[in-house]
């Protein structure tokens, strides 16, 4: 099959994997103290959820007017959870305490609770259809 043929092809079999893509923009805040950045993570899957180890994405946002923003691109249409967590002194990993509970603030998706451990991917989990969906995320 000819080179040029054998490219229209895989273009055209990708098609309608590119046309659901898009973009998921997580807005975390307002937050009163606006130090640090804000790290968030993008599971497809509960392995791993909140915490970063079973993440398909992560990516920081700085605030800006005691907001931040961070954007996953290029997300294929699925479910998906998100969580994220106000990184306040910069070092890219979540503070707990003694028992494990977190010090900085954080947050998932849907606002799923936290009864007795962490939030479930069940409870956090969305639909995303592809385009641009603004998540509002608001610190526990």
């Amino acid at each position: 099959m000819p080179t040029l043929l054998r490219s229209a092809l895989m273009l055209l079999a990708t098609a309608p994997m590119l046309a659901h893509a898009g973009t998921i923009e997580v807005v975390y805040g307002p937050v009163d103290v606006p130090s640090g950045a804000v790290a968030c993570a993008l599971f497809d899957a509960p392995r791993g959820f909140p915490g970063g180890s079973g993440a398909i994405a992560q990516v920081r946002g700085e605030f800006t007017d005691g907001t931040a923003i961070c954007r996953f691109k290029d997300v294929a249409a699925g479910t998906y959870a998100i969580s994220a967590f106000h990184d306040m002194d910069g070092d890219g990993k979540l503070k707990t305490n003694l028992v494990g509970l977190p010090r900085e603030p954080f947050a998932v998706s849907n606002n799923a609770p936290s009864h007795f451990g962490p939030p479930r991917f069940d409870d956090a989990k969305f639909t995303f259809d592809g385009g641009t969906l603004r998540l509002p995320l608001h610190a526990k």
